[in-house]
Formats: structure tokens, sequence, C-alpha cells
């Protein structure tokens, strides 16, 4: 029994005879502590260093829900009700397309466009490529940023948006250095989702009655005059309350505010300082072994931990 214990022992260690130990990993720590600690300590300093000296980014939210006239656009409501007779006029009947699009407009590329344009952030968003004493774009290097190149950084870099699905609360969130710029920013976006889309809705509405009171004329059943008749009601009840209403697709529940000077989201200090120990104590566990190797060419006894 002995001996065949002892075989399957040795089968093992030559079945995988580089295979490292957690106590020969912890055996090389001890040997080498000294310079792992080291290296952890320097390297987190200047990690944390660096953190403290690069420009700082503040984050703004805006906090909203959809509007009690999207939501009556998205259920039931009146289009729901006479489905089966805007099938027959030939008018589209949808589910939740009035709270999808009113969703998906914040962080469309048009909207972007439209924000970037409309305040000018180009040059605010590509400071090496813009000449500020000649007012345009340098002639040398990557020069002007195409809209699409705009577009993208605006969206993945500086702009953000989240929908948590139970509740419909929806995050407009701007980062950027300037704290008053982001919270001015944040709210100034969604000012501008909310007039897209009642400009929209507007012009689709008076379409919709310009189509109703054509088909109206041309239709000779009374059902299917009734329904329509119903229909462009609906849709001047939605273009009148679209027009006088300031926040048609969304209702701010939680503005933009201004963050405070020492509440800033990038660069993070602690971070910066665990990733740099984390290269140091490598750096230094490096350093060590390429010193015992040495020794041991030499012929120097290995110091023991």
């Amino acid at each position: 029994m002995a001996d065949r214990a002892t075989s399957a022992i040795a089968t093992a260690t030559d079945a995988d005879p580089g295979a490292i130990t957690a106590r020969e990993v912890l055996r090389f720590m001890g040997r080498h502590a000294i310079a792992i600690s080291v290296g952890a300590l320097i390297c987190a300093a200047a990690a944390f260093l660096l953190a403290s000296l690069l420009p700082r980014q503040y984050r703004s939210i805006v906090v909203m829900v959809p509007s009690d006239a999207i939501e009556g656009q998205s259920g039931g409501g009146l289009m729901s009700q006479l489905g089966g007779l805007a099938q027959v006029a030939g008018l589209p009947v949808s589910g939740n397309s009035a709270r999808d699009e009113a969703y998906e407009i914040l962080h469309s590329r048009a909207l972007a466009w439209h924000f970037i344009e409309a305040n000018h952030l180009a040059p605010m968003m590509f400071p090496k490529r813009w000449d500020a004493q000649a007012h345009r774009w340098k002639t040398t290097g990557r020069g002007e940023p195409s809209p699409a190149e705009q577009i993208a950084k605006f969206n993945s870099k500086i702009s953000a948006v989240s929908q948590e699905k139970l509740s419909g609360t929806i995050r407009v969130s701007i980062t950027w250095p300037d704290r008053t710029q982001a919270a001015q920013w944040a709210n100034a976006l969604v000012i501008m989702a909310n007039d897209q889309l009642r400009e929209r809705h507007v012009k689709d509405s008076t379409e919709m009655v310009d189509y109703l009171d054509k088909q109206i004329e041309n239709t000779q059943s009374t059902e299917v005059r009734q329904a329509l008749y119903e229909l462009m009601e609906r849709e001047l009840r939605k273009s009148a309350i679209a027009a006088v209403s300031r926040e048609y697709a969304f209702k701010v529940v939680d503005p933009a505010m201004v963050a405070d000077v020492r509440d800033w989201v990038t660069p993070n200090r602690v971070v910066y300082s665990l990733i740099g120990a984390l290269i140091g104590a490598a750096g230094g566990a490096l350093f060590g072994s390429r010193r015992t190797a040495r020794q041991r060419t030499r012929g120097v006894p290995e110091e023991k931990p």
C-alpha cells in the first residue's frame, strides 16, 4: 500500500513538474518582500501624484420621467381603442412607439450634432486642433474633426443616457472639466430634446389631420367616417398639447446642479494608486527575481526569508 502511494505521488510530480504551489509563491514573496514593498509604495505615490495633476472631470445629472403626453400616446388611448377602425382607414397602430422614440432621441446622433453646433462645442472638445488666436482649425496635424468624429466623442465621452426599466426613470449626464458648463449643458440637452420632439409631433399631427380630412371626403362609410373624425380630434388635441407644453416628452424630476468643487468623478486617485501599487509590486518582484538569478550565477548564497 505504501509503495502504491509513493508511486502515485511520484507520478503526479512527474506529470506536472513546472507547477507552482502556493507555498512557493509565499516563499518568493517573503524572499523579495522589501523589493515588492518599495516598488509598490513608489509607484503608488507616483500614480497618486499623477492623478492629482490630471484635469478633473465633473458630472451633472438630470433625472426625469416620460411626460403624461408621451405616456398617453404609448399605451391605451384612443388609437388602441380604435385600432381595428384605424387599420381599415389605412392608419398605423403602435404600442410604445412614442415612449421609445422619446428615449432613443436622447442619445441619437441627430440630437448630438444639433447640440454641438448650437453651442459651438467642437473647439472645446478638440482644443489641440483649434487655433484660439486665429479662431480657426489648425492646418497642420489632423485638422478639423469631422461631424462623425465630433458626435462619437460627444456620445461616448461627454454625454450619457440611462433608463431604469422598472421605474421608468431616465438619467441624462454630462461629464466635463467645467462643472458649471456641465450642469448647463445637461439641462440644455433635455430642453433641446423636448423641443425637437414637440416640433416633430406638431408637424406629424398637422400632416395627419390633413390626411384624415382628405380621407373623410373620400369615405362613404358612416362607421369609418366617425372613426376618422375621432382620430382627427385626437390629433388636434395632441398638437395643441405639444404646442403649449415645454416639457412635452420628458418631465424633469431633478434638474442638473453644479457639482461641488471637490466632487469630481475622474481621475480617481484611489484607483490610480491601486493600479500603481500593483505595477510597482510586479516591478519589485521582477527586480528581486533577477537579482537572485544574478547572485546564483556568481555563486553567491541565496538569502533566506
